[in-house]
C-alpha cells in the first residue's frame, strides 16, 4: 500500500513505564541480526527497574540508538525490516510513534501522570495531553467522595458520581448489563452494597428476557432497549460481561450516551490506602489490590486473587482467580491474566495479551502475544 512503512518500529513502551523518560542500557541484538517476534532487542532502565524490549515481529533488527540514550515514552529505539538492506538512515532522529497509540504527552503532564501513578493509555484519543487534562482527570476522581465529612473515613462502597448520601440514605438505581456467569457474580456483589438498589439485568439475547439469574434477580429488558426505559441521569450501570474487548465496547458505547458506572467491590476484598479505581470495575471475593496500585475502568479482578504495590492494571484487563501480580507490574488494556499465574515483579505485560493458566513470567510481554503451553513449559 502507498505510503505504508515498510518495517515495524521497536518503541518504548508507554504500557509499562510511568517515567516521562528512560535511559537505553544496552542492545541485545546487533545491526542486521535475525530476531523472531518477542526476542528482546534491548534494554532500558526506569526509576524502579531495568526492562527488555521485545521485537514486535520477526525480521532483521536496525537500532536506531546505541546504549546510554535518554528516550521519551513512545520513542522509536530501532526497527524490524523483512529485507537485510534496511537503511536506517533513512529515519529521522527518534521521536514519540503516533503509530504505538500513544499521544504526545507534555513533560508537566508525564510528570503528574509519573506522580499519581497513572496508565498514559487513560488519555487515549488526545492528540496532546497537557497538565490540564491529567488534572481534570483526577478532579473527577476526587469527585466519587463528594458529600463526606471532612476527617470522615470513606466507605467501603464509592461509586464515581455516586456517593451514598449519609443523610437520607438514597441509594442508586443499577442495572447490570450481561446476565450469564459473570453477571450472576455481580449480582452476588452489588445486592450487598449498602449504596446500591439493584434494579435487575438487560442482555442483548431475547432468549434470556424474563429468566431469573441468581437470587430472584432477573432479565428486564434487552440491551437494546436500555436507552429508551432508563434514564441515565437516573440509573447507572455496570457491564458484566466476561470478554474484554466486548466489555469496553459495550461500556464505551452507553458511556457516549451519557450512562455512568458502578464499581463491584467485594466487601471480602481488600483494596489498600492511594489505591486509584476507575468506573465499572469488579474486586470479587478475598482479592487483595496494594498500596497505590491503579486499576482501569471496567477491568476484573477475580476471586483470590493479589495485585502488590504500585501495580497498573489497565483498562478492560481480566486478572483471573488465584492469579498474583508483584510490585511495579503493568497489565495492559484488554490483557486476561489466566487463573494462577505468577507474574514477577517490575514485568511489562502489553495489550490484548492472552496468558494461560498457570504460566509464570519472568520476562515481559508483547502487545497481541498468546501465552500458551508448550511441552508442558508453563514459565516465560
Amino acid at each position: 500500500m502507498a505510503g505504508q512503512e515498510e518495517f515495524s518500529r521497536v518503541v518504548v513502551p508507554h504500557e509499562i513505564v510511568n517515567d516521562a523518560e528512560v535511559t537505553v542500557v544496552r542492545l541485545l541484538a546487533r545491526a542486521g541480526a535475525p530476531v523472531r517476534r518477542g526476542q528482546a532487542v534491548a534494554e532500558i532502565e526506569t526509576s524502579k527497574s531495568v526492562i527488555e524490549v521485545m521485537a514486535p515481529v520477526d525480521g532483521y533488527f536496525f537500532p536506531l540508538v546505541e546504549g546510554g540514550k535518554r528516550l521519551v515514552i513512545g520513542a522509536t529505539l530501532g526497527v524490524v525490516s523483512p529485507d537485510t538492506r534496511f537503511d536506517p538512515g533513512s529515519l529521522a532522529a527518534p521521536r514519540p510513534d503516533p503509530a504505538v497509540g500513544s499521544a504526545a504527552i507534555t513533560e508537566p503532564a508525564r510528570r503528574l501522570i509519573a506522580q499519581h501513578c497513572l496508565d498514559p493509555s487513560l488519555f487515549a484519543g488526545l492528540e496532546l495531553v497537557r497538565k490540564a487534562d491529567v488534572e481534570a482527570y483526577l478532579d473527577g476522581r476526587a469527585g466519587a467522595g463528594a458529600g463526606l465529612d471532612q476527617g470522615a473515613e470513606a466507605p467501603l462502597f464509592v461509586h464515581q458520581g455516586f456517593a451514598p448520601d449519609r443523610t437520607t440514605g438514597a441509594k442508586t438505581d443499577v442495572l447490570i448489563l450481561g446476565a450469564r456467569g459473570h453477571g450472576a457474580v455481580i449480582i452476588d456483589i452489588l445486592h450487598r452494597d449498602p449504596a446500591v438498589h439493584l434494579l435487575g439485568l438487560a442482555d442483548a439475547n431475547p432468549a434470556r428476557l424474563g429468566s431469573e439469574v441468581a437470587g430472584g434477580y432477573k432479565v428486564i429488558a434487552l440491551q437494546s432497549e436500555v436507552l429508551d426505559r432508563f434514564d441515565p441521569t437516573r440509573v447507572a450501570l455496570f457491564i458484566a460481561v466476561g470478554d474484554n474487548r466486548v466489555r469496553l465496547e459495550v461500556a464505551e458505547t452507553f458511556a457516549a450516551v451519557g450512562y455512568r458506572f458502578v464499581n463491584a467491590i467485594d466487601p471480602t476484598a481488600k483494596v489498600a490506602l492511594g489505591v486509584r479505581l476507575g468506573t465499572g470495575v469488579a474486586i470479587m471475593p478475598q482479592a487483595v489490590v496494594g498500596a497505590r496500585a491503579s486499576i482501569g475502568d471496567h477491568a476484573i479482578i477475580n476471586t483470590n486473587s493479589s495485585i502488590d504495590h504500585d501495580c497498573v492494571v489497565g483498562r478492560a484487563a481480566h486478572i483471573a482467580p488465584g492469579a498474583t501480580l508483584g510490585g511495579t507490574v503493568r497489565v495492559g488494556e484488554r490483557t486476561l491474566v489466566g487463573i494462577g499465574c505468577a507474574i514477577n515483579k517490575g514485568i511489562g505485560i502489553g495489550r490484548d495479551v492472552s496468558i494461560a493458566s498457570g504460566f509464570t513470567l519472568y520476562r515481559n510481554v508483547t502487545d497481541g502475544q498468546t501465552l500458551t503451553p508448550k511441552l508442558g513449559r508453563l514459565w516465560w
